[in-house]
């Protein structure tokens, strides 16, 4: 929730509050009806409810401090208007959605609540009786879409402030791709103070999160995977990174795919580094197939061939959708085939076109043959 004065996200701990922690104004009575139907979500997680009936008698005890609010939520009982949804009925899931409508909306006109708190509320009421509604779930997740496009439309505008404001509620909503995004503000430092720790909180959120992919976010467990690999959270940690890794590689993230790669040459595993290459060379990716033909041209976990690794480094130097530049050190690396007649002819035309390419592409060490060679061809 929101507060309505600063703007800012207002978070429960552990009991309900009567201002905003940031600008200390008086929080509207939303807040703490959420607060209290969410305890009343936990006890029937813990067993004490074993039905709707006993709700009224556990009120006091909840949230004692909250007249306000515990009345308005007792003349929803007295009134009888819980009964839409609360029923010893057996209900199919067609009467639950409709009623779950019909719940969210006499809430909106005899409680005046917003529309927002008033279909969380009834989602809980239905949480609390161990049933969920499909359209339940249909308006959490439209909203969380949009919540998450008005973040990403702020982050692209550098409206970082805004931005963070919107990802954190589209994240509370459940939403991976903005627990993903949230990780990387928190671990930039965008629009809010830089805490590797909550990055990690909001990563892990979303690589295990199977609300649109079985699997969790692929991306995420990337990103958890990086840090790992690199020290983020204090010294390195190659089983974290490579567990991490593994998971989102299975799901074919390519970048996963090579990094995994990476990984297991640096543990000697070179017949794993090569599979793992092999794949991610598969979708054009240029680093991978660059690292699987130096394998071919030194022979290493596979049988030296060093017409395949030239194959291998063309399809990385001549650019595609990852990297239209193409590959330096492959277009490095073909130069001085050609240069040095290593394997192949010598060709010193075809070593000035891709020496030219590896210097124009910032490759440093292309500079100091190029001059060489153009006195060869006379260029």
């Amino acid at each position: 929730m929101n507060c309505r004065f600063c703007g800012k996200i207002i978070k429960h701990e552990a009991k309900p509050i009567s201002e905003c922690p940031y600008c200390h104004a008086a929080v509207s009575k939303d807040i703490n009806i959420v607060y209290i139907i969410k305890e009343l979500v936990k006890l029937r997680g813990r067993g004490v409810l074993s039905d709707g009936k006993t709700l009224v008698s556990l009120l006091t005890d909840t949230a004692p401090e909250l007249v306000r609010e515990r009345s308005m939520i007792k003349r929803v009982y007295d009134d009888g208007l819980y009964r839409v949804i609360i029923t010893d009925e057996q209900l199919t899931d067609g009467e639950f959605d409709r009623r779950f409508l019909v719940f969210s909306k006499r809430l909106q006109d005899e409680s005046f609540m917003s529309a927002e708190v008033a279909g969380m509320i009834a989602g809980w009421f239905g949480e609390i009786l161990g049933r969920t509604s499909e359209k339940q779930k249909e308006i959490k997740q439209d909203e969380s879409e949009r919540v998450f496009d008005k973040a990403m439309n702020a982050l692209n505008c550098h409206r970082d402030d805004e931005a963070f404001k919107y990802m954190y509620q589209a994240a509370e909503m459940d939403n991976p791709k903005a627990q993903r995004w949230l990780g990387f503000m928190y671990n930039t430092g965008r629009g809010t103070e830089r805490n590797t720790c909550m990055a990690l909180t909001f990563w892990q959120k979303a690589a295990l999160n199977k609300k649109y992919s079985q699997c969790g976010d692929c991306v995420a467990q990337f990103n958890i995977g990086v840090a790992f690999d690199t020290a983020v959270f204090g010294a390195k940690n190659p089983a974290m990174a490579e567990k991490w890794y593994k998971m989102s590689a299975e799901q074919g993230y390519v970048k996963a795919m090579y990094y995994l790669g990476c990984l297991m040459a640096e543990t000697q595993r070179t017949a794993e580094a090569v599979y793992w290459w092999r794949a991610a060379s598969d979708t054009g990716y240029p680093e991978a197939l660059r690292k699987l033909g130096t394998c071919f041209f030194n022979g290493i976990g596979v049988v030296k061939n060093v017409n395949m690794a030239i194959q291998l480094w063309e399809r990385a130097a001549l650019g595609n959708k990852y990297n239209k530049k193409g590959d330096a050190i492959s277009q490095y690396n073909l130069g001085l085939i050609y240069y040095r007649g290593t394997g192949v002819p010598i060709d010193y035309n075809a070593a000035n076109k891709w020496l030219s390419m590896a210097a124009s592409n910032g490759e440093r060490g292309a500079e100091k043959f190029l001059t060489e060679i153009r006195q060869r061809i006379g260029k």
